[in-house]
């Protein structure tokens, strides 16, 4: 997501970054596999930037991330980064943020307060494609619109898996975060969806 704002802040002034065509060979292989992926990305053709942020955001395919990460100036993410008062990141070093950092990144998409209207509105309408349906959405009625983003990290038998969401109920929108640590990803979902369920029922 922070990559994203950064991008797309670059097209802020250069619209022509995001029809920028970019081949992908073959999955890199350098990330490990993803245990949660319901789109594979066809290997053997050309992508857009705009492509490979669907892909990278709604289905999360690891490879389109990194293929995005290649695509702009990093000193972007910085800039943006520094401008919401979270440390500076470096390239392929592990960044650790809690659940208030990371919310900061949806309050500026939701507000347009870092991007303007058009980029911030395709950010969201990217993460409402999220065809991630197992956790906070799993238990909501099918007519309310979610702009989420999940991530998955599996170390040996450890698993974290997090989500977070703009839940768009009716006139008043809310965002939740949910970080989540265990040994079997099931689990991890259906807590996700539990609590999801509990924040819908006392909001409704």
């Amino acid at each position: 997501v922070p990559f994203m704002i950064a991008l797309l802040k670059e097209a802020e002034d250069n619209p022509a970054l995001l029809d920028k065509k970019i081949y992908y060979e073959k999955p890199s292989g350098e990330y490990g596999r993803q245990e949660i992926l319901e789109h594979d990305m066809p290997t053997g053709k050309y992508y857009t930037v705009k492509d490979l942020l669907l892909y990278a955001i709604a289905y999360s395919v690891n490879d389109a991330a990194f293929m995005v990460v290649n695509n702009f100036h990093f000193e972007t993410l910085n800039k943006f980064l520094a401008a919401i008062n979270m440390k500076p990141a470096k390239l392929r070093v592990e960044y650790y943020a809690t659940i208030e950092e990371y919310s900061r990144f949806f309050r500026v998409l939701f507000n347009a307060g870092y991007l303007n209207n058009d980029m911030s509105e395709l950010a969201l309408e990217l993460m409402t494609k999220s065809d991630f349906n197992a956790g906070m959405k799993r238990g909501l009625p099918k007519d309310i619109v979610v702009a989420n983003k999940f991530g998955e990290r599996g170390i040996n038998n450890e698993k974290e898996l997090h989500e977070f969401g703009i839940v768009y109920l009716k006139d008043q929108p809310y965002l939740l975060g949910i970080m989540t640590h265990g040994k079997d990803y099931n689990e991890l979902k259906d807590v996700l969806s539990d609590i999801s369920l509990m924040v819908y029922d006392d909001m409704k």
